[in-house]
């Protein structure tokens, strides 16, 4: 039986042994990835059987990657080449969604690019998997290290690949190691490296060779950073999730969700009785109805007639009160991660502003187009650039090439608040009735007002009237 392992933090005292050099990782952020990992998982530090996790922190990410990635179109043109990496960059498109929410979730993940006999591959690398050991001025990761593991019966293999960018030199130097630890042997510790051996021992690696690619303009891997979003430390190399501010919130909606479960659980539905009201066994043991325990709950001391003796519990739940409250902490997570309200709250709980209806729509574009033009195109620009690299030392014949993407920005709000806003706006004589039906009829203003025209409506009808004719 042989496994994949991830998750290799533990290494980092073997990484300094073996490669001479400090993980530049803090342990400041160490800790807070750890922690993110926990929450994404739903095993935060205040998760118990009591207080289960909603798994806010990864439906904040998909809702954000979902719209991120909707409906990108992405060009390579020039020549055969172009041709060629657009052949190749089209899995990772296909991916993208995946490749946000893992960003999203982790405040960052590389791009590691290699070719195999016949295309070009990308592994996507998340914070458990590599260790960074060296920026440059500004800040860029150019130095780090890249694991993984192969586990058998009786040994764990473990492979660590370094990557080095020199930028005076344009060069891009990888270097790899093999080690085993055998499984049953007296000490062995998870967070011990083991013993060197051949890249050959393990199949997947054989064919692996140390290399030095030569007229670099940026390293081969591609690092993928969320949007800043809260500052841990100074200077702050790496990523951070895009809820890292809502931390306290998403404790809060699982601890709300926790006391609204009981509130439910205990005001269950129940006939409270005394003893003398039920049977017992010859062993003089109590029984209650048959089939109905759940429903019965007996106690001594009850009066002397049969109406003193049972009473129905059942309270009215305060699911108003609680349902509001969750509604407030929800909204509360949407402000702080950047979205709109209504993504993951329920908007017609609230009654929202023009204003505020605008604001809402303007963060949520603001966040969304911040990933697509900041993150990911620059992102996938650089992929392109080293699979073009790749392609040049697998012989692929040489040609220009040009990269044009096209987000889509139909993600900022349903078509549905914009009539509903537009609505609005005209009952408060904002817009008029033509220019309303024009937008929901998707026809040109002039159209709109000859329909009124020929249907001898004045264009300053009420809204009720509108509603009655369009």
């Amino acid at each position: 039986m042989t496994a994949i392992v991830n998750n290799l933090f533990g290494l980092d005292k073997s990484i300094q042994a073996v490669f001479g050099v400090k993980v530049a990782t803090s342990s400041i952020m160490r800790e807070n990835q750890a922690e993110w990992r926990n929450i994404v998982a739903g095993a935060a530090g205040w998760n118990t059987k009591d207080v289960p996790s909603l798994l806010l922190a990864d439906a904040v990410a998909g809702e954000v990657a979902s719209r991120v990635a909707l409906g990108l179109k992405c060009e390579i043109t020039g020549s055969a080449r172009a041709d060629y990496l657009k052949e190749q960059l089209e899995p990772v498109l296909d991916e993208l969604q995946y490749t946000v929410a893992a960003v999203c979730n982790g405040g960052e993940a590389i791009y590691k690019p290699y070719f195999t006999a016949d295309s070009i591959k990308v592994t996507l690398v998340e914070t458990d998997s590599y260790w960074p050991l060296g920026y440059n001025t500004q800040h860029e990761l150019i130095d780090v290290i890249f694991g993984a593991a192969y586990q058998t019966e009786k040994y764990i293999y473990r492979l660590l690949e370094r990557h080095m960018y020199d930028a005076a030199a344009l060069t891009h130097s990888i270097d790899y190691r093999a080690f085993r630890s055998e499984l049953s042997a007296p000490g062995f510790a998870p967070d011990n490296i083991g013993t060197p051996v051949d890249l050959a021992e393990v199949p997947d690696w054989a064919q692996l060779q140390n290399v030095t690619v030569t007229g670099m303009a940026r390293p081969l891997f591609v690092v993928i950073k969320a949007p800043p979003t809260k500052i841990y430390e100074k200077p702050q190399r790496q990523g951070v999730p895009i809820w890292s501010k809502a931390v306290d919130m998403l404790k809060k909606a699982d601890e709300h969700e926790a006391l609204t479960t009981w509130e439910f659980a205990g005001g269950e539905l129940a006939i409270h009785a005394d003893d003398s009201a039920f049977k017992r066994s010859r062993s003089g043991k109590l029984e209650l109805p048959k089939g109905k325990e759940r429903l019965y709950r007996s106690f001594t001391g009850g009066g002397a007639d049969d109406v003193d003796k049972m009473e129905v519990f059942n309270p009215e739940p305060r699911i108003d009160a609680y349902a509001h409250r969750m509604n407030d902490i929800l909204r509360r997570i949407e402000f702080q991660c950047g979205l709109s309200y209504g993504i993951i709250s329920d908007n017609n709980m609230v009654e929202k502003t023009a204003e505020e209806f605008r604001s809402s729509k303007e963060r949520l574009v603001t966040t969304i187009s911040g990933i697509q033009l900041d993150t990911m195109q620059p992102a996938l620009e650089h992929l392109v650039e080293s699979y073009n690299v790749l392609a040049y030392l697998q012989g692929i014949p040489h040609g220009g090439y040009e990269t044009a993407f096209e987000w889509s920005e139909s993600y900022a709000i349903s078509r549905k608040e914009e009539v509903d806003e537009r609505m609005k706006l005209m009952a408060g004589g904002v817009l008029f009735p033509d220019e309303v039906r024009a937008y929901y009829n998707e026809i040109p203003i002039e159209q709109a007002q000859q329909e009124f025209a020929e249907r001898g409506i004045s264009l300053t009808v009420t809204e009720d009237e509108f509603n009655a004719t369009a």
